[in-house]
């Protein structure tokens, strides 16, 4: 008897279901009188199952279960037979597990197993032979985590749950008990760039302000911004300047950004600061500028000394800074640049911080500014509106308490993630932390920088790596054997020590309270197996 099986895959699912099958070619090859084609059909959103149909040369009857073996990451798994009987078409289904990763592609084995069951044609004559050549299935990938949030996909995210599919965060947290908190308003990019402000408790999917690229999740710790009244330059103590009020749209859109005009000689606006800066602080001021007839900005520095660091706002660079001062610029939409300079402070007790804007000892100079910030920290966050007082930000507090998609004796995790924090930062940033008495375990990026670690509350396992990427990637596997780490798509390193149960994962914290990521978490994913090295260096690339 001839037959002709067809095996048609499915559709990639976005967070929960990594499955690629575009790129699959059609092949038919001889063996007996059989040919096997492979086709792509799309199917259901975020399904767990895939489907092989194969098509005969006639109809047939089917009893009990005959399948396909499928590998799937060097575990045997199996396509039942699932409906067909009686017609020339047969469907056999991989039902998914949670755990299953292939991302180098399942693969098929010849011949189909009866398993018990029967496949005759309709006069009751057995099939003599079901061996077929296995097709190429290398590009149809499973990646199936049993918990998995993609905070980048839209502007509510994509959440899973043991296949279960939520379209918003608030639906998720509810179904895992999990929690997000921040006991303040927050202000984060949309996706058109504009600066926006998140009420309390509310998560900020952030955006890069000028490609709109998606960022993940923000997730910073407390800071306050001790310049008063940060978007009313008018109100700043001024020399040789006028200040015109509300003349330009600022960057979250609102027509309440100045312009600064030297009257004649170097022009400076400068605002005192609410709590005096003391000997051995590292002070973080940042302030959005934008070139008027002019395009430059100096920060000035004093202490037991001066200093200057200048800026060109219009290329949104800097032009030079003294050694102890360390910089950054963030490009804007509509020409706004936001500059930033560090510097630790050696001696004195200054109340005032400086903001020089002049290019020459010349009127008619100008320049657009707003929202300016002083933190005691030594990197930037995002922006904190003030008015009269000092103003804080709370931190960004995400828990997630293990539940029936845990497995205590072995787990796996996948994270994408950035750091705002410039090099050199002096805390160990937390990807992700362990909550509850006696777990102090973890995933960190160093605070230099050089490597990515998984600590087991006693002992560090490290990978070197860049310094701080844009999309950073980091997958992480133990069990009673060991445990496994891999990033940025390095092979992955091992040893034997064993990771404790975590009762809860504090994402982008230590237990919510030190260690602050500081920077986007853009995918999170939980699987209840120790995923085979290979398949860890693959979720990493």
């Amino acid at each position: 008897m001839k037959f002709a099986p067809v095996i048609a895959s499915e559709r990639r699912e976005r967070s929960n279901l990594a499955l690629t099958t575009s790129g699959l070619r059609r092949q038919a090859q001889a063996f007996l009188a059989m040919t096997l084609i492979v086709l792509f059909t799309p199917s259901a959103y975020a399904a767990t199952v895939i489907p092989f149909t194969i098509n005969m040369s006639e109809a047939v009857n089917v009893t009990g279960t005959p399948r396909v073996a499928v590998d799937v990451g060097g575990v045997t798994r199996y396509a039942d037979y699932t409906s067909g009987t009686g017609t020339s078409t047969l469907t056999f289904t991989y039902a998914m597990v949670a755990g299953d990763v292939d991302l180098d592609g399942v693969a098929l084995s010849s011949p189909i197993d009866l398993n018990g069951g029967t496949i005759v044609d309709l006069n009751g004559n057995a099939l003599s032979d079901l061996t077929f050549t296995p097709p190429d299935t290398s590009a149809v990938k499973v990646n199936y985590p049993s918990l998995g949030m993609d905070f980048v996909y839209d502007a509510d995210g994509r959440y899973t749950l043991n296949g279960t599919v939520y379209n918003d965060l608030p639906s998720f947290l509810g179904a895992t008990g999990g929690t997000f908190t921040r006991a303040s308003v927050g202000t984060y990019y949309d996706s058109s760039g504009v600066l926006q402000t998140a009420t309390s408790g509310t998560p900020r999917f952030d955006h890069d302000p000028v490609t709109l690229a998606p960022k993940g999740v923000l997730i910073e710790e407390s800071s306050t911004n001790q310049m008063g009244n940060s978007e009313l330059v008018g109100s700043w103590v001024q020399a040789n300047v006028n200040v015109a009020s509300n003349t330009v749209q600022a960057p979250d859109g609102t027509m309440t950004a100045d312009t600064v005009t030297t009257t004649g000689g170097n022009g400076l606006v400068r605002q005192t600061i609410i709590t005096a800066i003391t000997a051995g602080q590292t002070i973080t001021r940042t302030l959005f500028a934008k070139a008027g007839t002019t395009s430059t900005v100096i920060f000035e520095h004093f202490d037991s000394g001066y200093g200057a660091t200048k800026f060109n706002v219009s290329t949104c660079t800097l032009i030079s800074a003294p050694g102890d001062v360390t910089t950054s610029t963030q490009q804007l939409p509509n020409n706004w640049c936001r500059i930033q300079a560090t510097r630790t402070f050696t001696a004195g007790n200054w109340d005032t911080v400086y903001i020089d804007t002049y290019g020459a000892a010349a009127a008619g100079m100008s320049i657009h500014l707003w929202g300016g910030q002083m933190e005691v920290k030594s990197f930037p966050t995002s922006y904190i509106p003030t008015t009269s007082a000092a103003v804080t930000r709370a931190a960004d507090v995400f828990t997630v308490p293990t539940g029936g998609w845990f497995n205590t004796s072995a787990t796996s995790i996948y994270a994408s993630f950035n750091s705002n924090t410039i090099n050199g930062y002096n805390v160990y940033r937390r990807v992700i932390g362990s909550s509850g008495a006696g777990n102090a375990n973890y995933g960190e990026l160093s605070n230099t920088d050089t490597f990515i670690r998984l600590y087991n509350s006693a002992t560090p396992l490290d990978q070197s790596t860049s310094a701080i990427l844009t999309g950073e990637t980091y997958a992480a596997s133990s069990n009673a054997s060991g445990r496994s780490l891999s990033v940025h798509g390095a092979a992955a390193v091992s040893d034997v020590a064993v990771m404790p149960s975590f009762t809860a994962f504090s994402l982008g914290s230590q237990s919510g309270s030190t260690n602050f990521l500081n920077g986007h978490l853009a995918k999170f994913k939980y699987y209840p197996v120790r995923v085979a090295d290979t398949q860890l260096q693959l979720l990493t690339q």
